[in-house]
């Protein structure tokens, strides 16, 4: 019961990473700082690269906030995920605090998650 719980909390964090789009707001963080960096070394006068130096802060603050409210989103559903399990089988609890601290099971994890990204993947090209 509790290797299918681990199973179930890593696909659905998974998927909750590409519904979320975790990676699109990631990638816009690193366009604005890469944005942000190349007006130092513009020749633009100092004027105007505060003014896009300001704007990239904004711009970067909000796609933080974004983030974090989707991690925050994330966490909640695991942790209801979570807290259903204890309730349905208070049992387990132990036994799944014990798991999540085991070497093991964490790489075990990490290896399945790998794997099922990379089984997604092809299943997406292939549709």
């Amino acid at each position: 019961m509790v290797y299918v719980f681990f199973i179930a909390i890593s696909i659905l964090f998974i998927e909750c990473f590409v519904f979320f789009k975790i990676t699109h707001h990631v990638s816009s963080m690193m366009d604005i700082v890469k944005e942000a960096a190349n007006v130092f070394l513009s020749s633009a006068d100092d004027n105007k690269k505060e003014e896009i130096i300001k704007r990239s802060s904004v711009k970067l603050f909000i796609e933080t906030f974004y983030l974090i409210i989707r991690f925050l989103l994330i966490s909640i559903f695991i942790f209801g995920l979570y807290y259903l399990i204890i309730t349905i089988s208070p049992q387990d609890k132990t036994e799944i605090i014990n798991g999540l601290s085991s070497y093991t099971i964490l790489a075990g994890l990490t290896i399945f998650s790998f794997i099922y990204i990379s089984i997604r993947n092809v299943i997406k090209k292939i549709l």
